[in-house]
């Protein structure tokens, strides 16, 4: 079944530029298979999602549809049909005084989520 990955800009230059990927992978597969396939295509990314002993890294969010996989069971999440994944590493930073702030919405495509 074909699941479309949502990377965000500072995963997309592992993917060749591509900030949207669709891999195929099994029908009952979970968020592990899915970053499995997604490392054999692109290591990098998979190397800048999980960490040496197989866990998210620590300032990765993964959302699984709208939901983020730390609260639906991190690698064992389990991909529906249809479903789209989303790695977005955390980013720290921050506007000055006076400077206009960032809404997630700005950043993150919403209707790809949804």
């Amino acid at each position: 079944m074909p699941v479309t990955v949502t990377l965000a800009s500072a995963l997309a230059k592992y993917s060749g530029g591509q900030r949207h990927v669709t891999i195929e992978v099994d029908g009952d597969v979970t968020l592990a298979g899915v970053i499995d396939a997604i490392g054999a295509r692109y290591p990098g990314v998979k190397d800048r999602t999980v960490d040496d002993q197989g866990a998210i890294r620590r300032h990765v969010n993964v959302f699984v549809g709208q939901e983020n996989v730390r609260f639906t069971g991190g690698l064992d999440t389990p991909i529906p049909v249809g479903a789209e994944v989303a790695i977005l590493p955390a980013v720290s930073g921050g506007a000055g005084p006076g400077e206009e702030r960032c809404q997630l919405a700005a950043v993150v495509d919403e209707h790809r989520l949804a």
